[in-house]
């Protein structure tokens, strides 16, 4: 009987390790499914990191932790096929709604996310109805990606503009820079200043006829 206590209370510590980080744990009945049937069912969960235990009710009650998962107890009635996972609730939603449209002796109960949160059946359904993580992820990424290349596509002609406008800048310079020095030539003559026209001559004036010089007498002796 102690060997029995002792294995009981092994199985209960590694319950608690196995559904205590869990993101998802959903109760199903498994009554009907065939042995051949509950392999391919946890081949289907390990493929998107889940898990399927039949264990006694009372051994997963005992390995539950208190609060609302006591309220998640209460689907532990009958024969129970526990899934779980602690990656993508939607995933293993997914694969477990799948798995029981093809096969309908798997019913599901219903579920607790987080370990806080005790859901229903539906609740279950219209989690498989979610986009998985990784195409959330994905979509965020695309979301995400748009600014990018906008910012990328802007930064590129921002960087086009400066090396038009450093090469403008170039041939500027180019243009002012100083010719190099050559041999002295004759500075040009400056074009003479043209001549203004001469002033009109005046009218010639009529010679003045000479007057005769007066000859004064000699003095008297």
């Amino acid at each position: 009987m102690r060997s029995k206590n002792v294995v009981k209370e092994l199985m209960v510590d590694e319950l608690q390790r196995a559904y205590a980080k869990s993101t998802l744990l959903i109760a199903a009945n498994y009554h009907g499914i065939t042995s051949a049937r509950m392999s391919v069912l946890r081949n289907k969960l390990a493929e998107v990191k889940g898990s399927v235990h039949v264990v006694k009710n009372r051994l997963i009650k005992r390995s539950l932790p208190n609060g609302e998962a006591a309220d998640f107890a209460e689907l532990l009635k009958g024969p129970t096929a526990l899934a779980a996972t602690r990656g993508d609730a939607v995933a293993l939603a997914k694969a477990l709604i799948q798995f029981a449209k093809d096969n309908n002796a798997l019913v599901i109960r219903g579920g607790i996310l987080d370990m806080t949160r005790v859901v229903s059946a539906d609740d279950i359904k219209a989690l498989s109805t979610l986009p998985s993580r990784e195409v959330l992820l994905a979509k965020l990424l695309g979301t995400m990606q748009g600014p990018v290349r906008g910012f990328v596509s802007l930064l590129n002609t921002l960087v086009g503009n400066m090396v038009r406008v450093l090469d403008q800048v170039a041939k500027v310079k180019a243009a002012q820079a100083p010719e190099p020095a050559a041999s002295p030539a004759a500075e040009p003559v400056a074009p003479a200043a043209p001549v203004a026209e001469a002033a009109p001559a005046a009218e010639e004036v009529a010679p003045v006829a000479a007057t005769p010089a007066v000859t004064e007498p000699p003095p008297s002796v």
